[in-house]
């Protein structure tokens, strides 16, 4: 096994590993592949690290210096989207990737690391869980319309009118919200 740059070849296999993580328009999946695989060659501060496998792509982690958050200005390595290809796992991809990764930080003298694991994703969560990664926030995500429609609901208002564009299943959820509050009854 080793561990490479990724390059321009690379995107449509990082964009069906990754379709969870990208827009979801299915054309621009592989054209914002692309610009990330760019921006990390032309970066010292990201690397998009493929893993191989027996000449396979087995595996790929992108590593980005940032801060731990806007207000916390502390250096923290963050290790976006890590994966292993489900026929190539248990053979030490991963731990290569994450290997990877602390010798990066290393390299930059940052002393802590950060990745995401989907809350579902219990194989994920007890491996990084099993490597001394712990959780630090939780992130929760919703349709901007959605969470309009509560607040509100909330306040006694009538929901506005959807914007144009506005996907049908926000629409539809936000005005069920709506009815199901007392204020709106």
């Amino acid at each position: 096994m080793w561990l490479r740059q990724a390059q321009a070849d690379d995107a449509a296999f990082l964009a069906s590993s990754w379709r969870t993580h990208l827009r979801e328009a299915e054309s621009v999946g592989e054209a914002d592949i692309l610009a990330i695989i760019e921006a990390a060659q032309a970066s010292a501060d990201e690397q998009l690290l493929i893993a191989e496998y027996d000449g396979e792509r087995a595996g790929a982690a992108l590593l980005r210096v940032t801060t731990v958050s806007p207000l916390n200005l502390e250096p923290i390595l963050s290790v976006v989207a890590p994966f292993v290809v489900a026929t190539q796992r248990r053979k030490g991809v991963g731990r290569a990737l994450l290997n990877a990764a602390t010798t990066f930080a290393d390299e930059r003298g940052i002393a802590t690391m950060a990745t995401v694991a989907s809350a579902s994703s219990r194989e994920a969560n007890r491996y990084f869980s099993r490597l001394g990664l712990g959780p630090h926030a939780l992130v929760r995500t919703a349709p901007v319309a959605l969470v309009a429609s509560r607040l509100a609901a909330a306040a006694g208002q009538r929901m506005p009118r959807p914007r144009q564009g506005a996907k049908l299943a926000d629409v539809m959820a936000a005005r069920r919200a709506v009815r199901r509050t007392p204020a709106a009854r």
